[in-house]
This record gives structure tokens, sequence and C-alpha cells, in this order.
């Protein structure tokens, strides 16, 4: 019976502690429907992924402003192919031209990191 009880009681703390970690161990798909997304680098812990919409032709302004530690920001287009892969550390500002329609997913990757990416999205002129 002791040993029912150890491993209830094991499994009782296992599950409270997944249950503690498990917001930053998923990732978040949060769909941005604005022209801009700002994103808080001193909350994100592990992975969260973002998507927003876009057109071929518009542009991706992105402006990295990382004060400590180390983040990674990947931006894929519709069709998952990387168009861009970075830590903001050699390059902290640019610009990209989407040739394609569609949701285009960005995945901010920080561990104890502080600062901001600015993403703003300019369509294309008519």
């Amino acid at each position: 019976m002791k040993k029912i009880y150890k491993l209830l009681t094991m499994i009782l703390l296992v599950l409270s502690l997944v249950s503690c970690l498990a917001p930053h161990l998923i990732i978040y798909d949060q769909a941005i429907n604005n022209r801009s997304l700002k994103i808080n680098i001193g909350t994100v812990w592990g992975r969260e992924l973002y998507c927003i919409n876009a057109n071929a032709g518009d542009q991706l302004r992105v402006y990295y402003e990382v004060t400590d530690g180390l983040v990674i920001l990947e931006i894929k287009d519709p069709n998952s192919n990387v168009i861009y892969k970075g830590n903001g550390q050699e390059v902290s500002k640019f610009k990209l031209r989407l040739t394609d329609s569609g949701k285009y997913s960005i995945l901010v990757k920080s561990f104890g990191a502080n600062g901001f990416v600015y993403i703003d999205r300019e369509e294309k002129e008519k």
C-alpha cells in the first residue's frame, strides 16, 4: 500500500511540475490581423510562434532591440521555407520583400533575454 501512495505522490508531483512548465514549452500560434507586431522578448521563455498574413510584393520591416541574452528569430514563408534566420547581432534592422501570398510564420526563441522585436508589414504599392 505504501508503494501505491509513493507512486501516486510521484505522479502528482510530475503533473504539477509539467503544468507549471507547459506554458513555456508550447508553441503559441497567434494570428496577427493588423500591420505590425511588437514582441517583448522578456516575456518569451523558450519558443513562441506568431503568424502574419501578407501578399506577394508586401514588405516586412524588422527591427531588433536586444539588451541582453540571445534571441533567435526565424521567418518562414507560406511554403515553410526559411526566408530569414538570425539573432539580431549581425543585423538589427532590415527589410524583406515577400514573394508569396499567405501566412508567414515568425518563430522567436529566447532564454532569459530582454528587449523587443518589431515587425511592420508594408503593403505593396498599387
